[in-house]
């Protein structure tokens, strides 16, 4: 019996999702009870419970609220306060475990539970925000909140349904609890080791753009085991902390403090784990540009999360034949079997070389030559190549030695166990990716690398940071991007076929919604059953299909399903396969699909742009039935015009002028980047549209993407947010999200000047860095428009209509 959920086969340890029960998830649903005592806060009961090989034991709490609302608010609404649980419960009593949070409500003789959201803040600590979404908020009622301790040893309860509340969380999938596990942001990096010493093989990962509200952008996550090492499976991701940290990086800004305990986070961070202090025990060492190279020990204490307590030790110095590159990448070794650390360090940077501005593209030994426990000497140089130059210079600014992003996507193993570490590249700007193995022909200590082959096996799957491993749980290869992947190693000739056998992606609880990145989505009901469903574009340029399969009241998502053309083949709109209208082949799309009827056929159409090129598609006759497609279609602007549109920007479809052609919004090439409305011209060819004019604002101005900076990569959705009759817009840029209201009529529009949507604080609403997508729906059926935005994280975040408002609810404890 295998390990792990494979498609060829059914002989798989890994489950398919459908087929995985929830076991144990019933000890923890509510318990029932009509019995109240008039203090505030009483410890009911002490319960115990399997988990694994040990036993949790939590005592239950609960305490009663006052709930006064805002008479302002809607018929659903949602309720966020903040709690100090240490203030409850007492400072020595431990830390609360958040997923048995539930909030109780009594009306007369009636109880009703609600599940709750929580910030990332009470994964760590007795501080955090605790929302739920409420019907019928002006009905008198009794309100209580309950909750468990966490487990001594950190661990905590299995995640409840995560329901849609509207504060700016994220849309979660519910249903099966086992999910494939990927970083909260994306560049997932998995690092397999035993992070906790219990034995069983965790995960480490960094995650850049894990944009949470209130927490740090970057940061360096663990996934603990909660299954077996034959059968692995894990629980929801916790960022790592250490003491010593002086900087992290938020939404387009660095911040520096006075160093503390605080969150490991910066401007795309990379990280390795190596017994750099020769105790026994994983070290974490992290580069970036902003902060170089660091050492965190591993102090051998537990805090009460359940991590290991670092430490930050040592600042190594940063190699002079190294740039001060924004995406670096750590390999830390036994480069020479001498058991001292070696870094192999990459990076991307632009320069000038050769008379010209480029970028330069590094691969670095960075070898330890010398000490001992920790204080080790290094001497540094670059990789030599046998295909060119053997030695390069040691000045940074005058060498590229590695092609393409081979310095980025990069690992280092002895993959033919000589003694002799080999170099492994992944190749994604070519027709067929592949990972290539480079062999070092020349010495330890002058090192220069051979191109030796590819592994067939390897297979694209948008993300192209691998992690070689043999290890108690893994032998072969894991490779990171949206998920995991296992390919195991079933040959000891790795450039046979079927050297490595894929074995499926590895599963986890609690997990978000979760896409392959830079998720656009578009919320509609597929089946004509009431429920939201949502088709989305995502980063590799595919469009997928994801069915609620729940109900209104109890959202439940099925995993993706990538929509087809009619031959049954999944569309991909990437800069590889629209080579050459794109600009070169690296397997990104980065898909902004909009859902209308364009040709008025009664029948969904997508039109659909993208982040690699600048075309815009009609994709003819979507039927979500059978999530197919009949054709795909160019769209054309009178007159030859080439290339009218602009790249990286979304475009939407309207009837403004109610003639019964669907006209589209776009950006122009040729009015100054201004938001054009492109009318269809007259006759059956729906391909071909009208010069484009110019939206404007009532003083005559055109709209622009330089009125959304910074960067101007604006996707539009029109809609009437204002409840006016006429069609406003609203407006994602790459941080925040615009309202550009209708000052006219539909005939005849002209707007107001963009306003930002902001949270009841007044704090402008950002989720993302590169792009954000924003989408108005009905999504708690309450008959107001909400606001959903899907952006880089690849999950899709909620705001519902009373928070964007402004109509907030206070919470008191009795």
């Amino acid at each position: 019996m295998s390990t792990y959920q494979t498609e060829r086969n059914g002989d798989a340890l890994f489950k398919p999702e459908s087929e995985c029960p929830d076991e144990g998830m019933s000890f923890f649903t509510h318990i029932q009870t009509h019995t109240w005592w008039s203090r505030s806060l009483l410890a009911l009961f002490a319960s115990a419970l399997s988990m694994g090989s040990g036993i949790v034991t939590a005592a239950e709490y609960r305490c009663e609220l006052t709930v006064l609302f805002d008479q302002r608010a809607g018929s659903s609404t949602p309720v966020r306060t903040v709690v100090d649980f240490a203030g409850l419960v007492g400072k020595e009593a431990g830390l609360i475990d958040p997923y048995t949070l539930v909030v109780t409500r009594q009306t007369g003789a009636a109880w009703r539970s609600y599940s709750v959201r929580f910030s990332e803040d009470l994964l760590y600590g007795n501080r955090g925000w605790v929302a739920w979404r409420v019907d019928d908020p002006h009905q008198a009622s009794r309100w209580f909140l309950e909750f468990k301790m966490r487990a001594a040893d950190g661990r905590l309860s299995q995640p409840r349904f995560r329901p849609p509340v509207g504060v700016g969380d994220q849309l979660a999938y519910n249903g099966p609890k086992w999910r494939p596990i990927a970083a909260p942001g994306y560049h997932t990096h998995p690092i397999p080791a035993d992070w906790n010493n219990d034995g069983l093989v965790d995960i480490i990962s960094r995650s850049h753009g894990a944009n949470r509200f209130g927490m740090p952008m970057a940061g360096i996550f663990f996934w603990r085991n909660i299954g077996t090492n034959e059968r692995p499976r894990f629980a929801p991701p916790l960022r790592l902390s250490a003491e010593g940290v002086g900087e992290q990086q938020y939404l387009g800004r660095l911040r520096k403090f006075k160093p503390r305990q605080d969150f490991i986070s910066e401007d795309y961070i990379d990280c390795d784990l190596f017994d750099w202090f020769g105790t026994g025990r994983l070290d974490l060492i992290t580069i970036s540009r902003t902060g170089g190279i660091k050492v965190y020990r591993n102090t051998g204490a537990v805090d009460a999360v359940g991590l290991p307590v670092l430490k930050l030790a040592q600042r190594p110095e940063y190699p002079s034949c190294l740039a001060p590159g924004r995406y670096p990448r750590i390999r830390v070794v036994d480069w020479d079997g001498s058991g001292r650390p070696s870094l192999v360090l990459g990076t991307l940077w632009k320069g000038e070389l050769d008379g010209r501005r480029q970028l330069l593209r590094q691969i670095v030994l960075m070898r330890g030559i010398g000490g001992k426990k920790g204080k080790w000497e290094f001497e540094s140089a670059p990789l030599g190549r046998a295909d060119g130059e053997q030695t390069f210079p040691l000045d940074w600014q005058k060498y590229s030695n590695f092609e393409g992003e081979r310095p980025w996507y990069f690992d280092v193993h002895d993959i033919d166990q000589d003694g002799i570490p080999e170099l492994l590249c992944s190749r994604r700007t070519d027709a067929v990716p592949a990972i290539e193995v480079w062999r070092n022909t020349g010495t330890l200590n002058a090192p220069v690398m051979k191109f030796d082959g590819v592994l067939p096996w390897f297979t694209h799957d948008s993300g192209v940071f691998f992690r070689m491993v043999d290890n108690q749980a893994y032998r072969g290869c894991l490779i990171g991007g949206m998920s995991i992947r296992y390919f195991e190693q079933v040959d000891s000739d790795y450039f046979q076929l079927g050297a490595f056998r894929e074995r499926g992606k590895l599963l986890g609880l609690g997990n978000v919604l979760k896409l392959e990145g830079y998720v656009r989505p578009v919320p509609f009901d597929a089946d004509g059953n009431g429920t939201m469903d949502l088709l989305c574009g995502d980063e590799p340029g595919k469009l997928t299909l994801v069915r609620n399969i729940g109900s209104n009241h109890r959202s439940e998502f099925a995993a993706p399903d990538a929509v087809q053309d009619h031959h049954g083949i999944p569309v991909i709109l990437s800069d590889t396969n629209l080579f050459p209208r794109s600009r070169g082949k690296t397997y990104i799309g980065q898909v902004k699909p909009f859902l209308c009827d364009w040709d008025t056929d009664g029948e969904y159409d997508i039109i659909v742009s993208g982040g690699t090129f600048d075309d815009i598609y009609w994709l003819e006759r979507y039927d979500p039935r059978t999530n197919r497609i009949a054709k795909r279609h160019l769209l054309r602007v009178k007159g030859g015009t080439q290339r009218p549109f602009v790249i990286r920007k979304g475009p939407a479809v309207v009837d403004w002028d109610e003639d019964g052609r669907p006209e589209l919004l776009a950006v122009s090439r040729f009015d100054e980047d201004a938001v054009c409305v492109f009318r269809q011209s007259g006759g059956d060819d729906r391909t071909l549209l009208e010069p484009g004019e110019p939206l404007r604002y009532v003083d005559g101005e055109a709209i622009t993407i330089h009125d959304f900076l910074p960067y101007g990569n604006i996707t539009l959705w029109p809609c009437d947010w204002t409840e006016s009759g006429s069609v406003d817009l609203i407006v994602a840029s790459n941080h925040f999200i615009w309202l550009v209201e209708n000052a006219g009529t539909n005939r005849h529009p002209v707007f107001k000047k963009p306003v930002k949507f902001k949270a009841p604080d007044g704090t402008p609403i950002e989720t993302s860095h590169h792009e954000n997508h924003a989408a108005a729906y009905d999504w708690d059926s309450d008959g107001r428009l909400d606001l959903m935005i899907g952006g880089e994280s690849a999950t899709i975040y909620l705001f519902h209509r009373d928070w964007v408002s402004g109509i907030t609810h206070t919470v008191l404890f009795k």
